[in-house]
């Protein structure tokens, strides 16, 4: 069932990318998914006191959108939830102000975005939607590459890599524990 949200052109886009998505894939090991909504970050969770029993409750105020993100990723996933390490590579385009000049416009796509949005609220918000679809929890992800850039539609571009257990490189295999206890025996 559809949320009352999600029109028939927006389920019409989905399969689109979902289509584009197969035609993109050279392995099983990554998925591209694409959220066509302008991305806002995830906001903390609310508290309401109720005055009569002085008892009160806690709640999402997300909850009915995390829904929909959740249901377009499914859309566009179709096999069960992954539960190794996974790496996620996210891109938030943020749309550009109507506000702004068309001038203005044309200097910003494709530019980083510095406004007062924080990374991490957007990056978790997806962690969260993404629960149960493309992984069984987000304790899971191991590695996050991701960034925001102005563009004329918002929308959410993630690709997750299906990572194996063992570490490929070198570089990786020295922790910074490794490189402290280094630091100290040079100094002595």
């Amino acid at each position: 069932m559809l949320p009352k949200e999600i029109n028939k052109s927006t389920v019409d886009r989905i399969k689109e990318y979902s289509r584009l998505n197969l035609l993109k894939k050279k392995s099983v090991n990554k998925s591209v998914i694409i959220i066509d909504r302008n991305p806002s970050p995830l906001k903390r969770y609310r508290f309401t006191n109720n005055s009569r029993d002085c008892k009160g409750h806690t709640y999402n105020p997300q909850a009915k959108e995390m829904n929909e993100i959740s249901f377009i990723i499914k859309s566009q996933y179709s096999y069960p939830p992954y539960d190794g390490p996974v790496s996620l590579d996210l891109i938030f385009y943020m749309q550009l102000p109507r506000s702004y000049s068309k001038i203005k416009k044309a200097r910003l796509v494709n530019t980083y975005h510095t406004k007062h949005l924080d990374l991490d609220n957007f990056i978790k918000k997806i962690c969260d939607a993404s629960n149960g679809v493309l992984f069984i929890d987000d304790c899971q992800v191991v590695r996050i590459n991701a960034k925001k850039v102005w563009a004329i539609e918002g929308k959410t571009v993630m690709v997750m890599t299906k990572e194996n257990n063992e570490q490929t490189s070198s570089e990786e295999n020295t922790s910074v524990e490794d490189t402290s206890v280094e630091e100290e025996e040079e100094t002595s």
